[in-house]
């Protein structure tokens, strides 16, 4: 199991070069290509939700993205400074992306902020609905 940790400051200008990182280690992880679009939207939008909530609250600190691979999954990380109780400006609609987009995403406290996780299989199909 592999670990890429990458740190942005929380600026917009930041995210393109966060979504264009964890798509490229996607592909080197061996995502297949039917999901690196998907990778991609769902990390872009999780990460401009931290970013201008952080922006919101006047929270410097950067906003940090975890990426690892395993046998069988392809994970992202993305933490804030802010905390879990914070309403989004977008009602929620990043988030609900992000969820309909990945294997599975969960949002958890960490310290005084949180981290909100992002799974994809490397291999094979996602579960299929009936």
């Amino acid at each position: 199991m592999a670990t890429a940790t990458l740190t942005i400051p929380p600026l917009v200008e930041q995210v393109r070069t966060a979504r264009l990182v964890t798509t490229a280690a996607a592909r080197r992880c061996g995502v297949s290509e039917d999901r690196i679009d998907e990778i991609r939207l769902a990390v872009g939008e999780v990460i401009a939700r931290s970013v201008l909530r952080q922006q919101r609250v006047g929270r410097p600190d950067p906003v940090v993205v975890d990426i690892t691979d395993d046998d069988e999954l392809f994970t992202v990380r993305v933490q804030e400074a802010t905390s879990i109780d914070l309403t989004d400006e977008d009602g929620g609609l990043a988030l609900s992306v992000a969820q309909s987009l990945a294997f599975e995403c969960e949002v958890h406290p960490v310290g005084t902020g949180c981290q909100i996780r992002m799974t994809w299989p490397l291999a094979g199909e996602m579960l299929e609905v009936e």
